[in-house]
């Protein structure tokens, strides 16, 4: 079952949350992948959803630098907690591939 945590800074998630695919969703340039074609099923998998106005060129930097990769749910601009949902029911979707 997906865990859903409360608003975290970016530094501590990345100092303790670990997992086989970690990923970013945010909507800053090209070096985002469809998460669908990059999350592999059976592999425990943490998914970061930036704040409203999305997390800045800094953060996605640092999360890029500690091995997460930026991915899009595709071309609309979704609210945090939209999202949020999106990004699971993707997972689950992809789980049953």
């Amino acid at each position: 079952l997906p865990e859903v945590t409360i608003m975290q800074n970016l530094n501590e998630v990345l100092e303790v949350l670990k997992a086989d695919q970690q990923f970013m969703a945010h909507c800053d340039g090209d070096e985002r992948l469809p998460f669908i074609k990059v999350c592999k099923p059976g592999k425990s998998t943490a998914i970061a959803i930036g704040p409203e106005g999305d997390f800045s060129k800094t953060e996605i930097e640092i999360a890029k630098s500690n091995g997460w990769v930026g991915v899009t749910f595709g071309e609309r601009r979704l609210r945090t907690e939209t999202a949020a949902l999106v990004g699971i029911d993707a997972f689950q979707w992809i789980q049953m591939m």
